[in-house]
């Protein structure tokens, strides 16, 4: 991400977040006072994007060329193009 984005990428995760703080427990007011229909969803969301961002997630190339392994940078770089 460039260096000019990343103030706004940062802003709207936590924007995100202060949205999850205040909407659970409003939800919990409201809608229901049990709080295992919503763990099993915050499970079972957590659980899928781990196992994404293990099965799609590639290295950084950045990363790798700083560590001087330019073979595999270049493998991640034709995954990421794949991908995109």
């Amino acid at each position: 991400m460039e260096t000019k984005h990343k103030g706004i990428a940062s802003g709207l995760l936590g924007s995100f977040d202060c949205i999850t703080v205040a909407v659970i427990p409003l939800y919990f007011l409201y809608v229901s006072k049990n709080w295992f229909p919503l763990y099993t969803l915050m499970l079972g969301l957590g659980t899928l994007s781990l196992i994404f961002m293990l099965t799609c997630g590639t290295e950084s190339p950045k990363w790798l060329l700083a560590k001087g392994r330019r073979e595999d940078a270049i493998t991640e770089f034709n995954k990421i193009a794949r991908f995109n």
